[in-house]
């Protein structure tokens, strides 16, 4: 099944998202993945970050994680459980809870949270491989 043809950008639209973020190539490569309403969208809130928000909520994860493993450890202290493999697993599930967290956060210094045309082709694959670190190899491609 072939992909509809989008219709190509006008020049105003190229003169805002090109050569400040991208070449006029990458920009109508760009509108022929996201599509013009798409595109339109992100031209006319080109100035978005939620960068803030991004950091907020993951903080606010990761501590309510951290609360809730500590309370119950304390909870089996109190009531005089020996520790059993359950934890070791609820351990294990917060190291990693605490990872995504943590490349959520650092993913905003490559544009995580800012419309797409905004970032770079350099500042996405860096995104990519932060967050999806198994399909390093097939960024060759882009």
């Amino acid at each position: 099944m072939a992909m509809p043809q989008m219709p190509p950008m006008t020049p105003e639209q190229l003169a805002v998202v090109s050569p400040k973020y991208m070449s006029p190539d990458q920009a109508m490569m760009m509108a022929a993945i996201i599509g013009p309403k798409d595109l339109q969208y992100q031209l006319d809130h080109i100035n978005d970050d939620r960068g803030a928000e991004q950091i907020a909520s993951v903080t606010i994860v990761a501590v309510l994680a951290v609360i809730a493993v500590a309370l119950r450890f304390m909870c089996r202290r109190q009531m005089k459980v020996s520790i059993s493999y359950d934890d070791y697993l609820i351990v294990a599930g917060l190291v990693f809870t605490l990872g995504l967290c943590f490349c959520q956060a650092y993913s905003v210094e490559f544009g995580a949270a800012r419309h797409l045309i905004v970032s770079s082709l350099p500042k996405v694959q860096a995104n990519i491989k932060v967050n999806y670190p198994w399909v390093d190899r097939r960024l060759e491609i882009l």
